[in-house]
C-alpha cells in the first residue's frame, strides 16, 4: 500500500511543473488579497467588536508576509517558465506574460502600502 502511495506521490510530482505551480499561486494569491481587504474593514464591522485594532494589524502584517511569499513563488515559476525557456515572440503573446507578473508583483505591494498606513497613526498625517 505505501509503495502504491509512493508512487502515485512520485508521478504527480514529476507532472508538476512551473505552469501549475504558476496557476496554483497566482489563484491563491488572489484568495488571500481578497482575505487581505476583509481584515481591513475589521475596525468599521459591527460583527467583528471583540478584534482589536492591533489584531486587524498584526492580521494584516502577517496576511501581507503569506502574500510576499507566494509572490516570490509566482515570479520564480513565471522565470522558470517564460525566462529560462522561449519567450514570447509577438505583442499578443509576450503582454499577457508581462501582465501575469505584474499581477504577481502588484499584490503583496499593495498589501504593504496598507499595512504601513494602517500602521501610522491618525497623528502621523498632520503636517
Amino acid at each position: 500500500m505505501i509503495d502504491r502511495w509512493l508512487a502515485a506521490a512520485t508521478e504527480s510530482t514529476a507532472t508538476w511543473g512551473p505552469d501549475k505551480s504558476l496557476t496554483t499561486l497566482l489563484s491563491t494569491e488572489g484568495l488571500l488579497f481578497a482575505v487581505f481587504a476583509l481584515t481591513l474593514s475589521f475596525g468599521n464591522s459591527s460583527l467583528i467588536l471583540g478584534v482589536s485594532a492591533d489584531l486587524g494589524r498584526k492580521l494584516a502584517a502577517a496576511i501581507a508576509a503569506v502574500l510576499t511569499v507566494l509572490g516570490i513563488g509566482a515570479v520564480t515559476a513565471w522565470t522558470e517558465l517564460f525566462v529560462c525557456s522561449t519567450w514570447p515572440s509577438g505583442f499578443g503573446e509576450w503582454f499577457p506574460v508581462l501582465a501575469i507578473v505584474v499581477a504577481a508583483v502588484a499584490q503583496p505591494m499593495f498589501a504593504w502600502v496598507f499595512v504601513v498606513r494602517v500602521r501610522k497613526k491618525p497623528s502621523d498625517d498632520i503636517d
